[in-house]
């Protein structure tokens, strides 16, 4: 069936046949001068018995134009040979997500990934390939892959192991790899939600199979009034089927794990079951569940939460008014935030401004209670993107402030005058409230990490101090301190997000060990930020350990889960093909066609027949 398709190779196939019979029917005489003729009277009766036929005759000329009729035969094929030094371009675009790592009974997506992927990698042999993970983020694991062994190792990274898979993208960086026309492979478990042309060079592997799953979606714990804790927990199923576990919470001791909670848990498929969960507090790991019969993925059965308690933030207050300390003792007293100590505090809420921006480590909160303060009403202008005002509204609210900021002489440079100080002076910092052009509220950023607050309030002309927005302001700005402790901003965050993690003073050196045990060591002898940020590429515990020039070490951990409800839904998986390669495209850039080579041999070889024939006065 493949000549069909080239009429010119069909003709000359065809004829091989006929010149093989008229050789084989063909009979040639002799003219032969005899003496008597009585002898050939008895070999004509020998030879009425025997064969009818003559055997086929095959002079050289003959076999000439058999090779001449299959040179022709192959010509017309369009044969491809390979060009030197050329290579095939091809990209690898593998989706990065943990449904990849499904099970549906005995098959496995990934290990049909992986035959899709070597399958086109050994299509031609002088492919070049590239290896993109599409995880929540594109990134690049391979390139220049020319053989077996370069592949494997770039596919080592290949985790499946994000809660997301940014295929879009992944097939953007393949795209603009190189400044040649490539061909890209993408392999996911689902197909995609646009049509891709045959000719497109983008061709889509879908290796996916649906399967019924129950998985942890979302898990978090928090510290109670009581004394205990509360995990809250949201438990999905998905698929056909009705599906029974067992929840388990369990917490981490030196000895092993210690279960806390168990119990049956059944949702409807396709809902969701939200469930809250009183433990007994502790600082130790907790460790959340799902057990009894397996479903099609294990990655989303298990959550390990660290504990999120802080101990209070030490604040230190120093107020020479009597009413503006009160205020806001009873605030650090209701925020349960932090507490009153003036043993190396980390946040001093004072009246001198010459605090501010002064080098150290503590937070300063400058709180300016100026005499001559009139009562300011709305439209306050606010900034609404920074965090300290979150939550806050200022409808009806009054807060007494002076017309004019006027700098303390400790902040006025030596040779200013006075009319300057008391005239010129600008508020410090990025104005957060401001009524007019009177700014209220400022944040001054100091370093990386320390910020800054200056408050102009008088108490006797306000009404800030009795609404609620007086204690949002105070607790907001906590949180900004107590994030700001050295250490992991987050203690617990979702594979794909990115791990931060705050730098103790004078830190050379940072140890990542990652869940897999391997150990990452990066030098920050040269580093000019105060966080460090890495990728949380793999599900379970990352510790950080930060080692300052005297040699102590500060020790962080982080859990990392796998949650998303559309990676845990297997029910929209499936196997297909869609898109293809440009074929002439791809062929013209590794091969080069050779149908003039086979038919310039069937011209040489026509020329010698053409010779013989002549040689021997035109007889065969």
């Amino acid at each position: 069936m493949y000549f069909l398709g080239y009429p010119l190779a069909l003709w000359a196939l065809s004829s091989l046949p006929v010149l093989g019979g008229i050789y084989w029917l063909r009979n040639r005489y002799k003219q032969v001068t005899i003496s008597s003729s009585f002898l050939w009277d008895q070999y004509n009766l020998a030879s009425m018995g025997g064969r009818k036929f003559q055997r086929l005759q095959t002079p050289l000329l003959f076999i000439l134009e058999m090779i001449i009729l299959t040179l022709l035969a192959v010509a017309g094929t369009e044969p491809l040979l390979p060009l030197g030094g050329a290579s095939r371009e091809l990209v690898i675009v593998l989706d990065d997500s943990w449904s990849m790592q499904a099970k549906a009974g005995e098959y496995s997506i990934r290990q049909a990934a992986l035959e899709k992927i070597y399958k086109e990698f050994d299509i031609v042999a002088n492919t070049r390939a590239a290896v993109v993970l599409a995880g929540k983020n594109a990134s690049l694991a391979g390139s220049d892959l020319t053989d077996r062994a370069g592949l494997d190792k770039a596919l080592e990274k290949w985790t499946c192991g994000s809660y997301a898979s940014d295929l879009s993208g992944g097939i953007a960086l393949a795209g603009g790899m190189s400044t040649q026309t490539v061909d890209i492979l993408v392999v996911s478990d689902k197909q995609p939600d646009y049509e891709l042309a045959a000719d497109s060079r983008i061709l889509w592997q879908s290796v996916g199979k649906s399967a019924d799953n129950m998985a942890i979606t979302n898990a978090f714990r928090r510290s109670d009034e009581n004394g205990s804790e509360l995990l809250m927990l949201e438990i999905a199923a998905r698929g056909s089927g009705q599906m029974t576990r067992q929840l388990v919470i369990e917490a981490q001791t030196s000895e092993g794990f210690s279960q806390l909670h168990s119990q049956e848990v059944a949702p409807e498929p396709g809902s969701a079951l939200r469930l809250a969960v009183s433990v007994p507090r502790t600082q130790m790991s907790l460790k959340v569940s799902l057990t009894g019969r397996p479903d099609a993925l294990s990655a989303d059965d298990t959550a390990v939460l660290l504990s999120t308690h802080q101990p209070p933030l030490r604040v230190a207050v120093s107020l020479s008014d009597s009413d503006s300390l009160n205020y806001v003792k009873a605030v650090i007293e209701s925020s349960g935030l932090c507490e009153i100590s003036t043993t190396n505090p980390e946040l001093v809420i004072s009246d001198e401004i010459e605090y501010l921006e002064k080098p150290g480590q503590s937070w300063q909160m400058v709180l300016l209670n100026e005499p001559d303060a009139v009562s300011f009403g709305s439209p306050f202008l606010l900034d609404s993107a920074s965090p300290i005002l979150d939550g806050a509204g200022f409808a009806g609210v009054i807060w007494g402030a002076a017309r004019e900021y006027k700098a303390p002489a400790t902040a006025v440079p030596a040779d200013a005058t006075a009319t300057e100080s008391q005239t010129d002076a600008v508020m410090p910092g990025r104005p957060l409230v401001m009524v007019g052009n009177v700014t209220l509220l400022s944040f001054v950023e100091v370093s990386g990490r320390r910020n800054d607050l200056l408050m102009r309030w008088n108490p006797q002309v306000s009404t800030l101090q009795n609404t609620i927005i007086f204690p949002v302001i105070f607790a907001n700005y906590f949180q900004q301190c107590l994030q700001s402790r050295p250490g992991a901003v987050q203690a617990n965050v979702n594979t794909g997000d990115d791990m931060v993690i705050n730098l103790p003073p004078q830190t050379v050196l940072l140890a990542m060990t990652a869940p897999d045990k391997e150990v990452t060591d990066f030098s920050l002898l040269d580093y000019n930020s105060e966080t460090f940020t890495a990728l949380a590429a793999l599900p379970g515990i990352y510790e950080f350990s930060a080692r300052d020039a005297g040699g102590t070490e500060t020790v962080s951990r982080v859990s990392v889960n796998s949650f998303a409800l559309s990676e845990s839904d297997l029910t929209n998986c499936q196997q297909g093909t869609t898109g293809g390669y440009d074929n002439l495209s791809m062929s013209q850039s590794v091969y080069v066609r050779s149908s003039w080579l086979f038919a310039l041999l069937a011209l040489l070889i026509l020329a010698w027949h053409g010779w013989l024939l002549c040689r021997n006065g035109g007889a065969l």
